[in-house]
């Protein structure tokens, strides 16, 4: 097994993997930010589906990043439901890599660490290599070379 490829993989799917909405969840509509009720309903979905992976996210940012979606294509994300990843659209796509700025990579780096396990990542380490980094690095896949180390092939 590749440290690099697996290391990249699993950074990328938890970074990007709750773009889909759940459409049983409700918003209240007082939580507004630049975008509209549907922009804001993805964005408020986003973060309570990243802190069910304990996963921090930052709310006003994550409204933020769904403001740029448009109605139309807000409203089949919200209608998808589960279905609309990242790669339902290309406004699911852009919104992911937006909203991964939003994320607090140490809570990010704890989740890569419970799913690669324990004995195939070192998240010190992890933490360490990543900590001035970009979150956008971690959906292009340019991380730092240390990030290597980190990771244990058996």
């Amino acid at each position: 097994m590749n440290k690099r490829i697996l290391g990249l993989a699993a950074v990328a799917a938890l970074a990007v993997s709750a773009c889909g909405s759940d459409s049983d969840s409700s918003s209240d509509s007082s939580e507004s930010a630049s975008g509209g009720e549907l922009q804001d309903l993805i964005a408020i979905l986003f973060v309570s589906q990243m802190e069910a992976q304990q996963i921090t996210i930052d709310l006003d940012c994550a409204k933020a990043a769904a403001a740029e979606i448009s109605d139309g294509d807000a409203q089949a994300i919200v209608d998808a439901g589960d279905e609309a990843g990242p790669d339902f659209s290309d406004a699911a796509l852009a919104f992911s890599e937006r909203a991964v700025e939003c994320l607090d990579i140490d809570t990010l780096i704890d989740q890569i660490v419970e799913v690669v396990g324990e004995e195939f990542v070192d998240g010190d380490c992890l933490k360490d290599a990543l900590k001035d980094i970009e979150p956008s690095s971690l959906v292009s896949g340019d991380l730092p070379a240390e990030t290597e180390d980190c990771f244990t092939e058996e």
